[in-house]
């Protein structure tokens, strides 16, 4: 049972620090969570020297805690599996990351829309506000809808994935890591 609970949490959206607090202070806890957010920023975190940027993993991997991305995170499935790729590469155990089945996946429509409706607004053009806006209207495709696990590396074998999720036929989403 959990009986106490640190959050770190930011109030200017944003650029105060808190992937390089929560990755100091990771060492002292056995979950790092990240519960809501896109992939539009992330964390430069500094380990033995080298730079490591992240934008949707939370930076308690590199303390080899549990790291949950939670139900509130809207998730870019391409950035996500360069994350875990490079991660891997450097040695990390991704297996450590797990995605809550309620994350909820940005695709191609979502970033198309962004860029094409909302640029005016200075978003970044990821496709975040429009995944929310699914979120809100009960149309998503969360990471349980996809047909394969999303919480181990080894299960990320497969390119050019296409799925059905709620009716709606998904051919863009790629997922692709290293064939080792």
């Amino acid at each position: 049972m959990i009986e106490a609970v640190d959050i770190i949490y930011g109030l200017a959206w944003g650029d105060e620090g808190k992937g390089k607090i929560a990755n100091a202070k990771a060492k002292h806890y056995d979950y790092v969570c990240r519960w809501n957010g896109g992939p539009n920023a992330g964390h430069t975190v500094y380990v033995k020297g080298k730079k490591y940027k992240t934008h949707s993993i939370p930076s308690g991997i590199f303390a080899g805690k549990k790291c949950i991305v939670g139900p509130g995170c809207v998730i870019n499935m391409d950035k996500m599996l360069e994350e875990l790729r490079m991660l891997t590469l450097a040695g990390y155990d991704v297996n450590l990351v797990k995605i809550h089945p309620n994350a909820h996946i940005i695709t191609e429509d979502h970033i198309a829309y962004d860029k094409q409706f909302l640029s005016h607004l200075g978003t970044t053009a990821q496709g975040i506000a429009p995944c929310y806006a699914d979120k809100m209207l009960r149309r998503e495709i969360r990471r349980s809808n996809l047909s394969l696990s999303l919480c181990r590396a080894r299960d990320f074998r497969a390119t050019n994935i296409s799925f059905t999720a709620q009716g709606r036929s998904i051919s863009h989403v790629h997922l692709q890591l290293p064939t080792s």
